[in-house]
């Protein structure tokens, strides 16, 4: 009886400490998650992308309406609800509190991926993974910045789980239709879930050709409503992809070679458990359920890839993330039923993924991009300057630097207006000589870095026309801006003329790369990737790359 129950004690110690240990680890995964939130709230930097959309919502907040009075290429849905946010709380120049609302968007993605998981493998250690992988890769992929992408990414989980969890419900399609929609709305990419969804439907669904004919049903209605409550986004959401202009930009000239290197970073910096997935013919005894799980996910990742055809931003990576992560997590159960013995591989490459993804978020984002820069204090000083240097508070400001978007918001000073709107120019027409020329014409104040002009696409032309404007030097311990002052005169740069900008297709005038070779002297020009954190290697014999301001994010 004695050896009973010490080997009954022994038992309990075991699970006792076994326990201990399952929690001990949990805090440590939790505290991985929350501690970088804190920092993002305190130290994060107005990314410039946000700085146009907060900026956006601002105009409209002042009665001014989208695609009437200010130029946009995106969807409506992100700007409409951040306006209602800012009317309910009162909020106003206030990045911090749009950080908190993103985060809160985040953790809400995080548990639709633990959920999509947990029906994919029936574990909830590996749904509870694949959630935690989705939530760290995403600090430092764009999930630290107020963008059009994760609301887009929530409502198309939301939807995905709808289809999974409720799979013999016929009439809850309907309701799944409007929700992916509200992926679209949120940002064209969006668009994405919908054929995802069909693929789910087709797999899991009991009455799947009933759920699939409502599901297209209510992704119609929404896009009938929106023809309805707002026409005009119809004729708004083209920003110049595919042309002449976009390719002088590098958008669109090396499409091929942005996939390519898209799926080679994927693979290498941010998920090499996804060199496991060719194993996935040879699994035995998988369902047709599973093998739509697999088709899923791999549709998912490989379809939102397609995202790099337009440009390279580490932001698009948020549409791939949750598939790339609840792949990971199906794995591990699937080869664990196949070849144990494959196990240990396994294990080794997701421990080094899941070092190098920490030494991401940690080590390059929140020291050396967040603290040991200090950017978002240098862009609250460089505001400061801004608005000491103009005075007034009507005054129209041209920022001719995509990196210096934020001083939109921050300054509160509104754009240029072209053919009647508001037009911060934020996409591949940037630096479009016609819409420069437009802009030198009819801003009170033009904004730029002091670099070589030769670098930003401008004319002779145009570099006589700022050397006769007044202008003021402002200096930070990371900026080095020039503030021309073109109040006096700059009606008389330019013959007035008509811009024809209801379309970005009728823009004409652009500096072609010859061109722009020709007023380099025989020099190409320099190849760069105008988004944080990705530069491209530089063509031999080719102009010096541009230094970055940008963050760290690289592993």
């Amino acid at each position: 009886m004695t050896e009973e129950k010490a080997a009954f004690r022994a038992k309990t110690e075991t699970f006792r400490i076994g326990l201990i240990s399952n929690k001990l680890l949990l805090l440590l995964s939790i505290g991985l998650l929350v501690t970088p939130a804190v920092f993002i709230i305190l130290y994060a930097p107005v990314y410039c992308d946000a700085a146009y959309y907060l900026s956006i919502v601002e105009l409209m907040s002042e009665g001014h309406k989208i695609y009437e009075d200010i130029t946009s290429a995106y969807t409506p849905l992100v700007f409409y609800f951040t306006l209602l946010l800012k009317t309910l709380f009162g909020i106003g120049i206030n990045y911090r509190f749009y950080l908190v609302v993103n985060l809160l968007i985040l953790y809400l993605c995080g548990y639709f991926a633990y959920k999509l998981a947990h029906s994919f493998t029936g574990k909830k250690p590996l749904a509870f993974l694949a959630s935690w992988l989705f939530i760290l890769s995403a600090y430092s992929r764009g999930g630290d910045a107020y963008l059009l992408e994760l609301p887009g990414v929530l409502f198309g989980l939301w939807a995905c789980v709808l289809a999974i969890h409720y799979g013999k419900n016929t009439y809850i399609f309907l309701l799944t239709g409007l929700i992916a929609s509200a992926a679209f709305w949120s940002k064209q990419y969006g668009i994405g879930f919908i054929p995802l969804i069909l693929i789910l439907i087709y797999f899991t669904g009991e009455h799947k050709y009933k759920q699939i004919s409502l599901f297209i049903l209510g992704v119609a209605v929404s896009f009938i409503f929106m023809a309805i409550a707002l026409p005009s986004v119809y004729d708004n959401l083209y920003n110049g992809y595919g042309t002449d202009a976009a390719a002088n930009d590098y958008y669109d000239d090396k499409v091929v070679r942005n996939l390519f290197w898209a799926f080679d970073y994927y693979i290498k910096r941010i998920c090499p458990c996804l060199l496991f997935a060719p194993l996935i013919p040879f699994f035995k005894n998988n369902t047709k359920k599973e093998y739509g799980y697999f088709i899923f996910l791999l549709s998912g990742f490989g379809g939102f890839l397609c995202q790099f055809y337009f440009n390279k931003g580490d932001h698009y990576f948020l549409y791939m993330l949750p598939f790339s992560s609840i792949l990971t997590a199906l794995l591990i159960k699937k080869i664990a039923d196949w070849k144990p013995k494959l196990m240990p591989a396994y294990y080794l490459v997701l421990v080094i993924m899941i070092i190098r993804l920490v030494n991401s978020v940690y080590k390059n984002q929140l020291y050396y991009g967040y603290i040991a820069r200090n950017e978002r204090k240098e862009q609250l000083i460089l505001a400061d300057k801004i608005k000491q240097h103009i005075g007034r508070v009507d005054a129209s400001v041209y920022i001719y630097d995509i990196q210096l978007i934020s001083q939109y918001y921050l300054t509160g000073y509104k754009p240029p207006k072209v053919a009647g709107k508001y037009d911060f120019s934020f996409g591949p027409l940037f630096y479009n000589e016609q819409l420069i020329r437009t802009k030198f014409n009819v801003s009170d104040y033009i904004l730029r870095e002091d670099i070589n002009l030769n670098w930003w696409h401008l004319t002779p032309e145009m570099d006589s026309i700022l050397s006769g404007c007044e202008k003021a030097t402002l200096k930070t311990n990371q900026y080095n801006l020039i503030l021309y002052d073109n109040t006096s005169h700059h009606a008389d740069h330019f013959s007035s003329f008509s811009f024809p900008f209801g379309q970005y297709q009728s823009v004409v005038g652009i500096i072609l790369p010859e061109r722009e070779r020709e007023l380099r002297g025989g020099k190409s020009p320099p190849r760069f990737s105008p988004l944080r954190g990705l530069p491209l290697p530089p063509l031999r014999g080719s102009a010096p790359q541009r230094p970055e301001r940008q963050r760290l994010n690289s592993d």
